[in-house]
Order: structure tokens, then C-alpha cells, then sequence
């Protein structure tokens, strides 16, 4: 995918104009920025806020500009890749949003075709670098959306597709529900979840489909598992597990029917429940694969400490926590 095509996807649907600066407008928003009337829609930066030495200030000035439900959208040159050395890693992005007071909703690593796809064991340390460093040496640039932050956010928000109900039956507080279309027959739920979740203000993040996502209350328990275990990356309703012994000479993720609750090495995308900021982080579920490979890849690409409940599972532990690209 490319830059353009992921920008497209983070600009909001709705009405409001979208304005685009690149590196020839940086003088201008040193001056002040004299910009068409009417808030934004959104206002995309392009190889533009690593030129500043104050990009928090830069980002805190077009505050103003956006409309109620506005972002801004940040592409950089990604720093770790060796044919560059210059431009921005995901959390040095992040966390320039961060300080600027914005809520990030949206992450992607757009990749390097020209450079081969990275390959580590899949309990090794590939040389002692993190899964994501991976990624972003193999990559052109990062693209990040976020909004300003909400003055009162949900504890959670639940994506649900294809009519299913939401599981907020005998949960005791408020739960935000987005029922996102897919866009056509044939498109998987990752991409219909990935545009719910760009939507999404909770604190946590829920999944669910038509799918069996487990029975029972598996909302609310599993989000009070989650805050009283705030190691657990996600904990979900369905488990499942890896064969031995290498990337890509692996077998296929497998459904696990655990006895008890207990640490599984990944959960299902139905009946997923994690924190939004990890998801963004994440970059979101991977759009080109199936229901039995979304939410194994997205726990095998940052391994994130699970957890399941009788039949939900969740995954975790400090010896995977090298994994990622498995699909990539």
C-alpha cells in the first residue's frame, strides 16, 4: 500500500475539506498558517513535522482548525530504515501526538517493496532487535491519525459486524457500539473492524461478529481482567496456539480448547478485548487474512500477552515477545 493509499483511508468520511501540506509550506507554518475558512475534515502533513525542532508546537497550532470529529494525519520518513536515516520511528510519531493532546486512532508502516521481508525464529531475538524496529527497517515511512483527545471517553468501544448483537447485556457501565458496513461482499471483517476501530474513543477495544465469541458475560469479565492485569496485552473468548519451530516453516495457528483460564500463545479476533492505544500501535488487524489467521496475527506480530476465561483465552509471556512479521 501506498502513502496516498493509506492517507485515503484515514481521512474521515463526512463534509469538511481536507487540506494538504508538504515540505514547501513549512515557512508558512513557522508564520502562521493562512489557511481557506470553515474547519477541516482533516490535515495531512506529508515528510513535513520532522523539519521542526517544536513539532508539538506545530501540531497544537492546527488544533483550531479541525472540526469537531477532524484529525490529523502525519507522514514521515521512516528513521530506521538504513536507505534513509532521517525522518521519525512509530513511538517517536506517538509520542509527539502525545504531548500535543491528541488521541492517535490510526497507525500503519507502509513497507519497502525494495527490501526483503525480515524472518526470525519464533522464540529467537533476531540479533536482539524488537518485532516493530523490524518492521520499520524494511519500510518507507509511517502514517499516524489522530484526533483531538474527548473530554469524557467510554471505558470501552465494541466493533461489531454483520447484526451481531453487542455483548453489553449486564455490563455496568457505558459501552460505545460501532457497526461498521463491510464495503462489499467479498471484504473480510479485519478491514470492516480496522474502519469501526478509526471511530472509536473507549479506553479498550472490543471485536465481535456473527461468530461464536463465547458464551456468557465474556465483556465485562474480561475488561476487569485486563485492568486488574495491566501486563495482559489482550484477553479474549477463543484460544489458540503454533506449531514448532521457525518462521515460515511453521504450521498454521490452531484452535485450542483450553480446560481454565490461563495463558494461551494467541485469542481469537471474535471476543478480542485490548487496549485501543496497543491496536493503534499494532497498526490493527491485517486486511488480507481470513477468520482463522486476524487475531493470531495480530497477537503473534506484537506479541501481546494474552489471556483466556473457561473457553477465553489470552495470551502472554516475556519469551515471545521478540515474535512479529509472521505474516507480513
Amino acid at each position: 500500500m501506498t502513502y496516498q493509499e493509506q492517507i485515503a483511508r484515514f481521512i474521515p468520511e463526512g463534509s469538511g475539506d481536507v487540506l494538504t501540506l508538504g515540505p514547501s509550506h513549512a515557512q508558512a507554518l513557522i508564520d502562521g498558517l493562512p489557511v481557506s475558512p470553515g474547519p477541516k475534515r482533516a490535515i495531512v502533513l506529508e515528510g513535513l513535522l520532522g523539519r521542526f525542532q517544536q513539532p508539538v508546537r506545530v501540531l497544537r497550532q492546527l488544533a483550531d482548525q479541525l472540526a469537531e470529529d477532524g484529525v490529523v494525519i502525519v507522514a514521515a520518513p521512516a528513521r530506521l530504515n538504513p536507505r534513509i536515516g532521517q525522518g521519525l520511528t512509530r513511538r517517536q510519531l506517538l509520542g509527539v501526538f502525545d504531548a500535543a493532546g491528541y488521541d492517535p486512532v490510526g497507525c500503519a508502516v507502509i513497507r519497502d517493496e525494495r527490501l526483503p521481508r525480515p524472518r526470525i525464529a519464533l522464540r529467537g531475538h533476531a540479533g536482539g532487535s524488537k518485532a516493530e524496529e523490524l518492521e520499520e527497517r524494511t519500510s518507507t515511512g509511517i502514517v499516524v491519525s489522530a484526533r483531538l483527545k474527548p473530554i469524557q471517553a467510554p471505558p470501552c468501544s465494541v466493533v461489531t459486524l454483520d447484526g451481531a448483537d453487542p455483548p453489553t447485556a449486564g455490563v455496568a457501565f457505558d459501552v460505545e457500539v460501532i457497526h461498521p458496513d463491510r464495503r462489499h461482499a467479498g471484504e473480510l471483517r479485519a478491514a470492516a473492524w480496522n474502519r469501526g476501530a478509526l471511530l472509536a474513543s473507549g479506553e479498550y477495544l472490543a471485536f465481535a461478529d456473527s461468530g461464536s465469541a463465547g458464551d456468557g458475560p465474556w465483556l465485562e469479565e474480561l475488561l476487569r481482567w485486563l485492568k486488574a492485569n495491566p501486563a495482559t496485552g489482550a484477553a479474549g473468548a477463543t484460544a489458540y496456539g503454533f506449531g514448532p519451530v521457525r518462521i515460515p516453516t511453521h504450521q498454521l495457528p490452531y484452535r485450542l480448547v483450553p480446560s481454565k483460564q490461563g495463558e494461551v500463545p494467541a485469542v481469537g479476533a471474535s471476543g478480542m478485548v485490548l487496549s485501543r492505544r496497543l491496536f493503534v500501535e499494532c497498526g490493527g488487524f491485517d486486511e488480507r487474512l481470513g477468520p482463522d489467521l486476524d487475531g493470531a496475527d495480530l497477537c503473534l506480530r506484537r506479541q501481546l500477552p494474552l489471556r483466556v476465561r473457561r473457553d477465553i483465552s489470552c495470551s502472554s509471556g516475556p519469551a515471545r515477545s521478540e515474535l512479529s512479521l509472521l505474516w507480513m
